[in-house]
Parts: structure tokens; sequence; C-alpha cells
């Protein structure tokens, strides 16, 4: 698990009694070597709260009291997800089809019920001309989104198809 500060704001900010600066709008990777000194520092709590810094563990931005607790060392955490299965019907043949995966998503796996295959795409009416395909009896399936509102475009040549969608969005 990494530790990286993302900067939020446009100018530099000087994290003083650690004696690093990290850039306007960019990030830095804290070291392993350095990770008691960041632990000790409170000037890093104090950007993190007010927003200044936001802490990143190689995967996901954290929310403040996450990222305070993963300087100070506190993680692992056991994180918790909800999983949601979605049914989407495809009565007609050669449709586009979609369903929106909320904010917060960090998994989704896309199976076709039937025996046709699936066409797939994240770009609006481009599903039968841009598109992964999906095979019958196979999974398609991401990890971290990162987008608010996530949306997939889908769609089969034969007509009544079902598309299950399962998603994993943090608790």
């Amino acid at each position: 698990m990494s530790k990286i500060l993302k900067n939020n704001t446009g100018s530099i900010v000087n994290v003083t009694d650690v004696g690093r600066s990290i850039p306007a709008s960019g990030q830095y990777t804290i070291a392993p070597e350095e990770y008691w000194q960041w632990a000790a520092s409170s000037d890093v709590i104090t950007y993190i709260g007010d927003l200044t810094l936001t802490v990143n563990d190689g995967s996901f931005d954290l929310n403040i009291s996450d990222g305070v607790d993963l300087i100070k060392g506190l993680f692992p955490r056991i994180w918790k997800f909800n999983r949601t299965t979605v049914n989407v019907p495809m009565p007609l043949a050669d449709t586009e089809y979609s369903v929106t995966l909320p904010n917060g998503t960090r998994h989704y796996r896309l199976q076709n019920r039937e025996i046709g295959l699936l066409k797939i795409s994240e770009v609006e009416n481009q599903s039968g001309v841009t598109y992964e395909t999906l095979w019958p009896g196979c999974i398609f399936e991401e990890d971290w989104i990162g987008e608010e509102n996530f949306k997939l475009y889908f769609q089969s040549p034969k007509s009544n198809q079902t598309v299950e969608v399962v998603y994993w969005t943090k608790v």
C-alpha cells in the first residue's frame, strides 16, 4: 500500500516539520523510510484536514479520516463493500441499452444470462461500432472506475437477452 499526497491547490505546499514540498497541483509519494517522519507531522494532518492535501493509497483517494489513519500507520483497515446486482432486459436485437454505475463503484462485472454475444462500450451510440465482445458464458469485469455515474452501453445481435450487472461500492 502506497502513501501518496496530492496537492489540491495551485500553489506549492510546504510541509515544514517534515522538510518537504509538494508541487502545485502535483503529488508526492512518501518513501517507506520516511513514514515515521510523516506519522509525527502535525503540519500534514492540518493540510489533510483542510483538504489542501488528499491522501491516496495507490489505488483510491481516501477521505480525511482514512487518509490521516494511513499517514499515522493505522492501516490496513478491512474495507467493506456493498454488492448490487441489476438485471437489464434487452428485448430487441441490435438496440443499445445502458446501465449507470453509481459514484463510488470500485468494481463491476457483466455477464449475459442468455446464449447470445454481447457488445460492450463506454461511449453512447458506439456499442455497435466500437466495442468489446463478450462471448456467451464469459464475464467482463473492471476494477476502479474513478468516475461519477459511470455509464456502460451494450447490445446483442440476438433478441430477448438479459445482462446481469454486478457492482461493488465502498460502504
